[in-house]
């Protein structure tokens, strides 16, 4: 079984090697190209959300903390 599994193990570490080449770096900043761009879409959006949220007159009037929210008996 080793015998087998050795020839396999050597060529996926030539192919890993040849995949990279030179430029090692070149594959892996491609790759981290969409990843970059859609955290950036978010953190947008995230800021754009929060100051339409502001002009919301409901989300402006909506209780605070929880104390707000409960009525005391009297």
């Amino acid at each position: 079984m080793a015998a087998v599994v050795a020839p396999a193990a050597a060529r996926e570490e030539q192919q890993a090697s040849a995949d990279t080449g030179d430029n090692g770096a070149v594959p892996i900043a491609r790759d981290l190209g969409f990843p970059l761009a859609l955290a950036a879409l978010v953190s947008a959006f995230v800021m754009v959300q929060g100051r339409l949220d502001r002009r919301d007159p409901k989300l402006a009037a909506a209780p605070i903390s929880v104390h707000d929210d409960l009525l005391a008996f009297e």
